[in-house]
């Protein structure tokens, strides 16, 4: 059963969603997409504005009732709008003296490989949905962006999810300029079925990748600043958001 999926339960809402950015963007730290996302973007965007999905070829799966009748279509299109008001908002990241604004999300592109050289997970196992939101925090230049992918079923969650840590496991990202240091488990602190993070730092910047599988879905979590920036300001802690953005899916599926 597609736990993320529109069903009796979840009737009124519609849905399914999962993971973040694919490794497709200019920065040299690890994209969304790999579960994976880019480190050094500072873009990001509000739930309702800059929230992108999108949706490759083959990704409206047919089902033994259907008819080609445009139900499918009709499906994901409501398993895209629950995914987007899922997503983390800037007012639920801003703290008293941190206000986080929508910088605008871009999807990443799925041919370009990840800071560790290897193909990116969109590129490995392409979501049926994708949506996202990107943050920042002006006066500290603090970036959040969230992204998630959702799945076929849960099955293809998995490997989406184990393809995307096995490919930012490098340590080293092929160009030498980015360490990446993970994964860590962290699904006792974050919650959903599988959750790992990585600590990325390059010269001018550092962060934390958090990638968690929940039912058919992927989400990432990425949280960048300079060095020190975020221990000098008292910024969120990454795994709290996370908890809290995980907490929004599973209350959204009952759990």
């Amino acid at each position: 059963m597609l736990r993320l999926r529109p069903g009796p339960a979840l009737a009124a809402a519609a849905l399914t969603l999962l993971p973040l950015a694919a490794c497709g963007s200019d920065s040299p730290l690890p994209t969304a997409d790999e579960t994976t996302t880019t480190a050094a973007e500072t873009t990001t965007t509000t739930e309702a504005e800059t929230t992108t999905t999108t949706e490759t070829p083959d990704s409206t799966a047919t089902t033994a009732g259907d008819a080609g009748d445009g139900s499918d279509d009709e499906g994901i299109d409501e398993i895209e709008s629950l995914a987007q008001s899922l997503l983390v908002e800037a007012g639920e990241v801003s703290t008293d003296t941190l206000t986080f604004e929508d910088s605008g999300y871009t999807p990443p592109d799925a041919d370009r490989p990840n800071a560790c050289g290897a193909p990116s997970t969109d590129s490995v196992v392409p979501p049926q949905v994708l949506v996202g939101t990107s943050l920042t925090e002006p006066a500290s230049t603090l970036v959040f962006q969230e992204e998630i992918r959702v799945y076929v079923d849960e099955a293809e969650a998995g490997e989406a999810f184990a393809a995307g840590v096995e490919a930012l496991s490098c340590g080293t990202s092929i160009d030498g300029t980015v360490t990446i240091d993970g994964p860590t488990d962290v699904a006792e602190e974050v919650g959903g079925d599988e959750a790992v993070a990585f600590a990325v730092r390059a010269e001018a910047i550092e962060g934390v990748l958090v990638v968690v599988r929940v039912s058919d879905a992927v989400v990432l979590f990425l949280f960048t600043a300079p060095p020190g920036v975020a221990a000098e300001i008292l910024a969120p802690d990454p795994l709290e958001v996370s908890a809290f953005g995980i907490g929004k899916i599973l209350a959204a599926l009952g759990e």
